[in-house]
């Protein structure tokens, strides 16, 4: 095959140039793809990162309620519990002025039967 003045080009060197040539668009748009592929690979786990977060922000944000629930549960009981040691307190004079009130019933019904003897 004749190219120009005098120069010959052989087909097996311009099979062999094309072939070359066939392979490098090959292996750049493997890479091309194979970045492509990467990338979307990485927004997909960005995105699962997110909803990763969301979900935690969630259960930190409820936590923190339950936790303030707790909080004001306890207070409550504390309350309940001084109200039952008052109550307790009350009932223990009571008993106290029972006794007393027994002990001078006695007295006075002693003093009653010496009389009546």
């Amino acid at each position: 095959m004749e190219v120009g003045a005098g120069t010959t080009v052989s087909l097996s060197l311009i099979l062999s140039i094309i072939s070359v040539i066939g392979v490098v668009v090959g292996i750049l748009g493997s890479y091309k793809r194979d970045g492509e592929v990467e990338r979307k690979k990485e927004i997909e786990i960005e995105k699962n990162f997110a909803k990763i977060s969301v979900k935690l922000d969630e259960f930190a944000r409820q936590l923190s309620e339950m936790l303030k629930r707790a909080e004001k549960s306890s207070d409550k009981m504390d309350e309940v519990s001084k109200e039952i040691t008052k109550q307790n307190e009350r009932i223990s004079t009571l008993f106290h002025y029972k006794d007393e009130h027994e002990r001078r019933l006695n007295e006075i019904e002693e003093k009653l039967n010496e009389v009546n003897k």
